[in-house]
């Protein structure tokens, strides 16, 4: 097993291609084929709350560039993650520490 000692970094990116759940649109009374959402994101690890971004108004492609840290060899992963029920999350994640064999 490996076990990873050091500090965890998250950077939430953006999204693209948001679209509402169908639970969402029960109270929408626009005409609009893609009504725009007000975007956030919650960051928990594991069961901790880590943080939450700052919510994006009436965007389907929010940006947000805001960094989470101290989640406790330097490495780096862009990864998107596809959300549901449409669109993808632009994520960073870096790891700074040693990793062992146990």
């Amino acid at each position: 097993m490996t076990v990873f000692n050091g500090i965890v970094k998250i950077r939430v990116v953006e999204a693209r291609d948001l679209r509402p759940t169908e639970w969402s649109k029960r109270f929408n009374n626009s005409d609009s084929q893609t009504p725009l959402l007000d975007t956030y994101v919650n960051v928990d690890c594991d069961e901790v709350h880590v943080g939450q971004t700052v919510t994006k108004p009436k965007t389907s492609t929010p940006v947000w560039n805001e960094d989470y840290k101290d989640l406790k060899p330097k490495i780096v992963n862009d990864i998107w993650v596809d959300l549901e029920p449409h669109g993808k999350l632009h994520l960073m994640i870096e790891l700074q520490g040693s990793f062992t064999e146990g």
